[in-house]
């Protein structure tokens, strides 16, 4: 239950300074960078979700540094579409729940 999520996960939930029209900000990728070394984070065990405009910010921050997560889970995230190749490309071996 509750007590074993508080030993067990860590939940962040930055407030955006982008709109839906902009790509994410790198200060998103800074901090997970800074909380992957802390010791009590598992960096093989990092996931994004996010919806609406958090579900576009997941694909866009997950596309900009694949490599920091293990999987990504977008609902209802609209992009720009000129970006499709370059997101299809930068998560092809990233597992994605849509």
């Amino acid at each position: 239950g509750l007590n074993k999520a508080a030993r067990e996960f860590v939940v962040v939930s930055p407030m955006c300074d982008w709109n839906w029209k902009e790509v994410p900000k790198p200060w998103v990728s800074e901090l997970v960078l800074a909380l992957r070394s802390a010791l009590w984070i598992d960096h093989r065990r990092i996931y994004v979700s996010g919806c609406s405009m958090g579900g576009m910010s997941t694909w866009e921050v997950s596309a900009a540094q694949p490599e920091l997560y293990a999987a990504i889970a977008p609902v209802a995230g609209h992009h720009n579409e000129q970006r499709q190749p370059f997101i299809a490309s930068r998560l092809s071996n990233t597992p994605c729940c849509v």
